[in-house]
């Protein structure tokens, strides 16, 4: 069991070529966001070093790099940039998480913002919140050239921009072409509300074409996953230097939504918290995101919500091929559920506690570092 390291086209997943050896290589990927900038570093001058075009293979934007753990995707990264050093002949990649490019794509669809037309708006009107995920991702796959085209498909098997089943629900959301709206931050918008569903962009290999695609996933609100137990009073623990950190800076009991407008005519919603402690405030802003007073409330609720408490996390280290009592690293998926089991420790409560699987960091050494957080009590 290895790692193996294949390029392949963006806008395909069409694979161009496998390579297995990389010097140096970091992967990640995070649950409802985008992970953060990794490297890839090919030593050229390597007599066993392929002789490839490599700055047609490693164009930016146009290339991606899919890191797999035997032959199982983990890590689909765009590169974004390079970085030659002659003397060394060292070929160094730098690449980011597939979703950041859902920053760089907006919702304006085919008519790619004419400007001067009826329909710049992407009008989602009674809709489930969960239905709004695949809408908005479609919109970013959709443009006045045909070079709009990603590989992302949905779990459910229906095309992203189907109408099939029932998708009807509460909620209204409207991006305006005029407020210049990111995929990404449309998909915020939808994920932070009150029971917003979670999201994640996970890469697949189709068994079929051998293509790699993205795989959209979508709880309701949590993604459905498997329960992994790990007692960590084990003389042998899959789950070992577990480190916790809460993290209160964020953390408020009266939290404002500020909406459109200005001055005296700028929307304002509020929401508080009952409590005797300290008063300390905070604010989000939703400007340009005229979905009425509703919305706003629901924002400054799901807000307070947020950070209402430190953000509480865990860290820790596992074998990436797995032990004998816990998972590799190609068995883990974004949601998953991680069931700590620990006695007398003078932090961790007795018994066992359940967290939810945000995100997996990691390279090519023997080991990976996965982030989880509380869900609950048990």
């Amino acid at each position: 069991m290895t790692f193996t390291h294949d390029i392949v086209r963006t806008d395909t997943g069409e694979s161009l070529v496998s390579i297995d050896d990389p010097s140096e290589s970091g992967w990640g990927r995070a649950l409802g966001m985008a992970a953060g900038q990794k490297r890839t570093v090919f030593q050229l001058g390597d007599s066993n070093a392929p002789k490839l075009d490599w700055l047609d293979l490693t164009r930016d934007w146009d290339r991606s790099i899919v890191t797999s753990w035997n032959g199982v995707p983990i890590y689909w990264g765009v590169i974004t940039g390079s970085r030659y050093v002659r003397a060394k002949k060292e070929w160094t990649v730098k690449h980011v998480d597939f979703r950041a490019l859902l920053s760089r794509r907006f919702t304006f669809g085919t008519n790619g913002y004419s400007g001067d037309t009826t329909d710049n708006i992407l009008n989602l009107a009674g809709f489930s919140l969960k239905a709004m995920i695949p809408w908005i991702i479609w919109a970013g796959t959709q443009g006045a050239t045909a070079n709009y085209n990603l590989p992302i498909r949905a779990e459910t098997g229906l095309p992203l921009g189907s109408t099939a089943g029932d998708q009807s629900g509460p909620y209204t959301r409207k991006f305006q072409d005029f407020n210049f709206t990111t995929v990404e931050a449309a998909l915020q918008e939808v994920q932070t509300m009150p029971d917003g569903p979670d999201v994640d962009l996970e890469p697949k290999k189709d068994a079929t074409t051998g293509r790699f695609f993205i795989n959209l996933r979508v709880g309701s609100p949590l993604l459905a996953g498997t329960t992994w137990e790990f007692p960590l009073d084990s003389n042998e623990p899959a789950l070992f230097d577990v480190e916790y950190e809460c993290d209160g800076i964020k953390k408020r009991n009266v939290s404002f939504a500020v909406g459109t407008g200005s001055e005296m005519l700028m929307a304002v919603k509020t929401a508080r918290l009952a409590t005797s402690s300290v008063a300390v405030e905070g604010f989000e802003e939703y400007k340009g995101r005229d979905d009425g007073d509703d919305a706003l409330q629901a924002h400054a609720n799901a807000d307070l919500a947020t950070f209402s408490t430190g953000t509480e996390q865990w860290s820790a280290k596992m074998l990436t091929p797995g032990t004998e009592g816990g998972p590799s690293v190609a068995e883990l998926r974004m949601g998953d559920t991680f069931r700590l089991g620990s006695w007398g420790d003078p932090i961790i409560p007795d018994g066992w506690t359940p967290n939810i699987l945000v995100a997996i960091d990691g390279d090519l050494s023997g080991s990976f570092t996965p982030t989880f957080q509380p869900i609950g009590g048990e």
